[in-house]
């Protein structure tokens, strides 16, 4: 049975150690561009000086710094940590001083630059979202962390009757002899398998979000409870109100703003179709009916759904209880009718909720300290290592079997019969 498995960790290890080095090297390069941003953002920071702000001047800013701004996602007001209005949108950014809002910093994001390549690299294989044999990119990704994972832990139960042999020196390579190979894949290994689990559960939890809310009983689109308070249209009225929807001493970290419908590359390629372009034999007179009419009913079960999220803001607070800071606690606001919708509070959630709200910043590093961001590159870095070492490895042994082969061949073909 041991050789049997340790056949099966060898055999699926080596196809797939090229898309585990793609895997660990682009993470890798991910934390190195998230502690270059941790960075950037410092730098900006001691650019602006931080003041204590009123409901009254926060209202004033938003309404002004988002004047004529198309797309906004979210604009984030001032913290000690952050002494300055930000408005981000898609691909750009425009950050105000607290007393100064005539004299924006804007920022715009190019797509094509090279950590923009690596992380498109990371999430999906460069497959884009229509992926290949109907599989999408980012379910390749999440399916070679998984099969890490499990080849991590069939690794784990090979070596763990030689768990003596284990020395921390060996993680790098100390020569150029395969033992000095196999014992840094094995070492590396063992110290790297609790952020593969980690980030392979963590990365397969993001990709199959339907599937990791239904076991966390995360409900996402349940109907509030509580009767709607309708306040005046206002931003001063809306901070007012969702401020007093939270305890005492939370701090209004950003807002969200309501989602922008996006036009699917489908719809926009048949909306430059010319007129004339289709069949119009009777046949596909009618067949083009039949699915346009089955698109319509698409297009229109998907405009309801955007339609109910397209009209709320969501003011994300800081409040006692939240995890490692993350603003976790909301208030929603229709921006229809005014009227508060929803208060939710981290500290009324259930561990599940909870758990599934840290995923993200887990997997990736964002939004917690920057040691945490620190350790996964480091780790992922060990986590390379280990790929590489345990290919070297193999392809030393492999040459030494073809090489004793060939010496068996000539030993025979000399030997007199």
């Amino acid at each position: 049975m041991k050789k049997f498995l340790i056949t099966l960790h060898r055999w699926l290890g080596v196809p797939l150690g090229l898309l585990f080095i793609v895997t660990f090297g682009t993470g890798c390069l991910t934390a190195v561009d998230e502690l270059l941003h941790r960075a950037d953002r410092q730098q900006l920071s001691a650019n602006y000086e931080y003041a204590p702000t009123t409901i009254e001047q926060n209202a004033a800013a938003i309404e002004k710094i988002t004047a004529d701004k198309p797309g906004i996602r979210a604009v984030t007001l001032p913290t000690p940590s952050k002494p300055y209005y930000q408005v981000v949108a898609r691909g750009e950014t425009w950050t105000y001083a607290i007393h100064d809002l005539d004299n924006p910093a804007h920022y715009q994001e190019g797509n094509d630059g090279f950590f923009h390549t690596v992380l498109d690299l990371h999430r999906h294989f460069l497959l884009g979202k229509e992926g290949l044999f109907g599989v999408q990119g980012k379910e390749y990704a999440a399916w070679v962390g998984l099969l890490a994972l499990l080849l991590s832990l069939l690794g784990l139960w090979l070596w763990w009757p030689s768990k003596k042999t284990f020395k921390v020196k060996d993680m790098l390579p100390r020569g150029k002899k395969r033992k000095h190979f196999y014992y840094s894949h094995m070492t590396s290994g063992v110290v790297v398998l609790a952020v593969i689990v980690l980030l392979g559960l963590t990365g397969a939890s993001i990709t199959y979000r339907s599937i990791t809310q239904q076991l966390f009983g995360v409900e996402r689109d349940k109907a509030s409870t509580m009767a709607p308070i309708v306040v005046a249209p206002t931003w001063q009225a809306w901070l007012t109100a969702a401020q007093a929807a939270m305890p005492e001493g939370a701090q209004l970290d950003s807002v969200r703003f309501p989602r922008q419908p996006r036009n699917s590359g489908a719809e926009q390629r048949n909306a430059s179709k010319p007129a004339n372009s289709e069949n119009t034999t009777p046949n596909n007179k009618m067949g083009n009916r039949a699915n346009s009419v089955a698109s319509e009913a698409r297009k229109n079960t998907k405009g309801e759904a955007e339609q109910s999220a397209e009209k709320i803001f969501e003011f994300k607070f800081n409040a006692a209880g939240n995890w490692f800071g993350i603003a976790s606690s909301s208030v929603k606001i229709d921006k229809t009718t005014s009227a508060l919708k929803d208060v939710n509070l981290f500290s009324q959630q259930t561990f599940g909720e909870k758990f599934y709200s840290i995923l993200v910043p887990l997997h990736t590093g964002r939004q917690l300290p920057a040691a945490y961001a620190f350790v996964l590159l480091v780790f992922s870095f060990f986590g390379t290592v280990m790929v590489l070492s345990g290919l070297v490895s193999f392809a030393i042994k492999k040459r030494k079997w073809k090489k004793a082969k060939r010496a068996n061949t000539l030993e025979t073909e000399l030997s007199p019969s």
